[in-house]
């Protein structure tokens, strides 16, 4: 049965799309800045991300299959068949960002747009064939998924023999422990409240899941600090856009994401949070 109406992911992402295309433009992600980079930089950082993804991942083919596991409103599916002319199918549980996504393709060009397609799905129980596609592209999504190794054991599934995982996500470097998740109840109900009930994992934990589900060749790499401007970015658009975006959430939620940044500034700087990209190969 398919955990569509089971996650809380679908009914966040309709209400605060609208707001966030303001916030953090068509990408709906971290952004991976170079360095001297400020917040003016967010679309040229989103780019980079989404350029060590693909670098993590290794070479695509043109015509090759990707499956994008929550894909948002479609930016770095667009990003990706146009960079590599992969044929990109994007997935989400929110139906208003597939609404976007699709408005989006309408207005590529022919070719371009006959390589990409959406729909509506859960990740950890996607409906999609067994070994159909050659990569699969987990773009800052998992951490909104309750049952990780299930999405994973997914993507296994719908891989070819020798095709590869690639997933970025907030991770824990530095666990908080019971006091600190005590004291900091409050901040963690605020992150919550912006951007989703998360689980988020240490990189171990992710190396442990792959290889549980039969991926090998696992490998990483820390972008906590190229990320960590993202932060300053998110907030200075919401104080260029505030009125648009209360007119879409309100005036509480708007301050509430405003806080929210300030919060996994914080855990950024003291190290217990940060962020990364990873790969491994499924049954070479």
């Amino acid at each position: 049965m398919k955990r569509l109406l089971e996650t809380l992911a679908a009914p966040h992402y309709d209400r605060v799309t609208a707001a966030w295309r303001l916030l953090m433009g068509e990408a709906f992600h971290y952004g991976v800045f170079a360095p001297g980079e400020g917040p003016a930089d967010l679309d040229r950082a989103t780019a980079g991300l989404n350029e060590a993804m693909l670098a993590q991942l290794g070479p695509i083919e043109a015509g090759a299959r990707v499956l994008d596991v929550g894909c948002g409103v479609g930016g770095p599916a667009r990003w990706l068949a146009a960079r590599t002319g992969a044929r990109v199918h994007g997935l989400s549980t929110s139906a208003t960002g597939i609404a976007a996504a699709e408005a989006a393709r309408a207005e590529l060009s022919a070719e371009l747009a006959g390589r990409l397609s959406f729909g509506v799905a859960d990740a950890q129980d996607n409906g999609l064939p067994e070994a159909s596609f050659d990569a699969c592209w987990v773009m800052e999504s998992s951490h909104l998924m309750p049952e990780k190794p299930r999405m994973i054991a997914e993507c296994a599934r719908v891989l070819r023999p020798g095709g590869r995982l690639v997933l970025c996500d907030l991770i824990f470097r530095e666990p908080l422990s019971t006091a600190e998740l005590l004291d900091r109840r409050r901040e963690l109900l605020c992150l919550d409240r912006v951007f989703g009930r998360a689980r988020i994992e240490s990189p171990g934990i992710y190396q442990r899941m792959c290889a549980e589900a039969g991926f090998d060749a696992w490998s990483h790499r820390d972008l906590s600090a190229e990320t960590a401007p993202t932060l300053a970015a998110w907030r200075a658009r919401l104080d260029a856009h505030r009125a648009e975006v209360e007119g879409h959430i309100g005036a509480d939620a708007a301050t509430d994401f405003g806080r929210a940044c300030e919060i996994l500034a914080d855990l950024w700087a003291t190290g217990r949070m940060g962020y990364f990209v990873m790969s491994a190969r499924w049954g070479a």
